[in-house]
C-alpha cells in the first residue's frame, strides 16, 4: 500500500488535512513542512509515497512540483491553493494526467474524489506488467502505435 505525503508550511493546515485524510483513507499519511523534508521522503524508497498533496504557497513548491512530475516515475500530485492563487498555479503547471488541483475552501467530498482518483493512478503504475492478446486487424486500422508491442514466438519467447 502506498502512502500519502502532505506538504504544507502552515502547521494548522498540515494537522487538519492529516487528520481528515487519515480518517477517510487506509493509506498512511506522511507530513512535511518544507520541500526539503518532502524530498527526503521521496528519495527514501521505504517511505513508499504514492500520492502527494502540496500547497502551492510552500516555498519552492513550483520547482519541486515540476521536478516530481518530470521524474521517470512521476507521482500523482494534487496542488492545493487559495482561490486567489489557483489560476496562477494552473497556468504554471498546465494540465497533466498525474496532476490535479484543489481549492482549499472547496468541499472535502471533492477532495476525497480527487485523492481516490490519484490513489487509483498510483496503483495502476505499480501493477505487474501483463500481456494481452490483440488481433492483428487492430494494427491495420491504427495510424500509430502508442506502446511497445511484443509478438509471442512460443510459450517463453517474445519479440519486441
Amino acid at each position: 500500500m502506498s502512502n500519502i505525503l502532505l506538504v504544507y508550511h502552515k502547521e494548522e493546515l498540515l494537522d487538519y488535512f492529516k487528520t481528515v485524510i487519515a480518517a477517510q483513507f487506509t493509506e498512511e499519511v506522511l507530513t512535511a513542512n518544507t520541500i526539503n523534508e518532502a524530498l527526503t521522503y521521496l528519495n527514501n524508497p521505504e517511505s513508499n509515497v504514492g500520492i502527494i498533496l502540496v500547497d502551492y504557497k510552500v516555498p519552492n513548491s513550483e520547482k519541486a512540483i515540476k521536478s516530481i512530475l518530470s521524474r521517470e516515475k512521476a507521482l500523482p500530485t494534487i496542488v492545493t491553493a487559495d482561490a486567489e492563487v489557483m489560476d496562477e498555479a494552473k497556468r504554471t503547471f498546465k494540465s497533466q494526467t498525474l496532476l490535479d488541483y484543489f481549492c482549499t475552501y472547496e468541499s472535502t467530498e471533492l477532495l476525497w474524489k480527487k485523492i481516490s482518483r490519484m490513489i487509483g493512478l498510483s496503483k495502476r503504475g505499480k501493477q505487474e506488467k501483463q500481456y494481452c492478446r490483440v488481433n492483428l486487424n487492430f494494427f491495420y486500422s491504427t495510424k500509430g502505435v502508442f506502446c511497445d508491442v511484443y509478438l509471442q514466438i512460443n510459450g517463453d519467447k517474445y519479440i519486441k
